[in-house]
């Protein structure tokens, strides 16, 4: 750790500094408040440790070590994974692409950051150029696989790494497994719903009264409720069930606000978001698609809470998988289709034949949409519930848009869904 105790104490300091995220300006005149602080100790007389000697052990004595370190157990390990992703550096103004590497060491599986790469143009040439710079000190030959998210660029860098590869090492291939299956997933579920414009309303909830004090004071002692929207994430659709949860809750003293705002009784918004929401409270139906996304989003929970982690869960991921479809087919596929199939099967369900759906009035849109569409129904059209699906399945009147439109929600889910399952399985 140091040649002397001195050496030694500013070693630690430094690895104090850097695990606690501590800025190196933090560091300066601290060499005189440790003389200060102990007077009797030969180590603080002599401790120096300002901001410049603190970013030069960091960068050019400990992280040295370090990387050596994790060099070398990663080419005792044996087989290995890279993992890559690049996102643009709002300081730099460059894409930083970041580089993690996963082996077998201490019998379990280590996911240790390796370095990041700084790059402008983002070419799957350029990407692997600069990938195959950040690892030159690992055993290539010993490389098992890639992991990745889904743009075409990616695909590509894994085929040119394929094809440099095989010439490198006798012809050996590194095990294609696809894409992130999360990526997938999220994609998933906004490619289906977008046509509904969900994200739209949900949005201009929270953006009405985001940073706004006095519409927020207007709409607390209108309603008397202290519950605002929550802010919705346009990235990762299906962490959004709290925001939508929120929507649903706060959607009846929302519309309360907006009615006095119509009415004059408070100021009336001028913005995009407020214009959204009255448009919005037009749909008689626009609870029920909140609750049948509120169906869907949950049944892919606990999917994505199973594989979003650092342990080697690839072998379940299609038998989870397989579920997942399972539980989606269910509900508006005709259950004797999809006994017995094997995955490959499932997924050649031609979706766009009638013949293979259940009739409108079973199917499953789930217990909330279900009760929001009967108050609708209560309060709309006076026939019993059985007569409203006849009805619907025999014009193309506004009930019928809510009978089918998750129908096509739900098939938009499933084309995004195999088309990961093909690739997974092809290879």
């Amino acid at each position: 750790m140091g040649a002397t105790p001195t050496l030694r104490a500013e070693a630690l300091w430094c690895l104090n500094t850097a695990v606690k995220h501590h800025s190196l300006n933090s560091n300066d005149g601290i060499s005189e408040l440790f003389k200060e602080m102990f007077p009797d100790s030969d180590i603080a007389k002599s401790f120096t440790c300002g901001k410049d000697k603190t970013g030069y052990i960091i960068r050019f004595g400990l992280a040295s070590f370090f990387k050596k370190q994790l060099v070398d157990g990663i080419n005792k390990a044996g087989p290995f994974v890279l993992m890559f992703d690049e996102s643009l550096n709002q300081a730099s103004k460059k894409k930083q692409l970041d580089i993690h590497v996963r082996y077998w060491e201490d019998d379990r599986v280590q996911s240790r950051y390796f370095g990041s790469q700084f790059l402008g143009h983002g070419r799957a040439e350029d990407l692997l150029h600069h990938i195959k710079e950040c690892v030159t000190q690992l055993n290539m030959r010993q490389l098992l696989s890639v992991g990745m998210d889904g743009p075409n660029v990616n695909f590509k860098l894994v085929d040119l790494l394929q094809k440099e590869h095989a010439e490198l090492y006798g012809g050996a291939q590194v095990v294609t497994v696809g894409s992130c299956g999360l990526h997938t997933v999220h994609n998933a579920l906004k490619a289906g719903f977008t046509m509904w414009q969900l994200e739209k309303l949900l949005r201009a909830m929270h953006f009405l009264f985001h940073n706004v004090p006095a519409r927020r004071e207007d709409f607390t002692s209108l309603t008397g409720s202290s519950c605002f929207p929550l802010p919705f994430c346009g990235h990762r659709w299906v962490e959004n069930v709290p925001v939508t949860e929120r929507a649903v809750e706060v959607w009846p003293v929302l519309k309360t606000y907006v009615d006095a705002a119509e009415k004059k009784k408070v100021p009336v918004p001028c913005t995009a978001s407020y214009d959204t929401i009255v448009a919005a409270q037009k749909d008689p139906f626009i609870i029920a698609k909140l609750q049948f996304f509120l169906a869907i989003a949950r049944t892919f929970n606990p999917f994505l809470t199973k594989f979003q982690t650092d342990e080697p869960v690839l072998p379940f991921l299609a038998k989870d998988l397989t579920e997942l479809l399972m539980s989606l087919l269910r509900r508006f596929v005709q259950r004797e289709l999809t006994q017995d199939l094997t995955p490959l099967q499932l997924i050649k369900i031609d979706l766009t034949d009638e013949k293979n759906l259940v009739s409108p009035k079973s199917v499953d849109i789930g217990l909330g949409a279900e009760s929001a569409i009967k108050v609708i129904f209560f309060i709309f059209v006076p026939l019993e519930m059985h007569v409203f699906w006849v009805a619907c399945t025999k014009n193309q009147d506004v009930c019928c848009k809510i009978n089918f439109c998750h129908l096509v929600v739900l098939l938009l889910l499933l084309l995004c869904l195999v088309c990961y399952y093909n690739y997974y399985y092809s290879n």
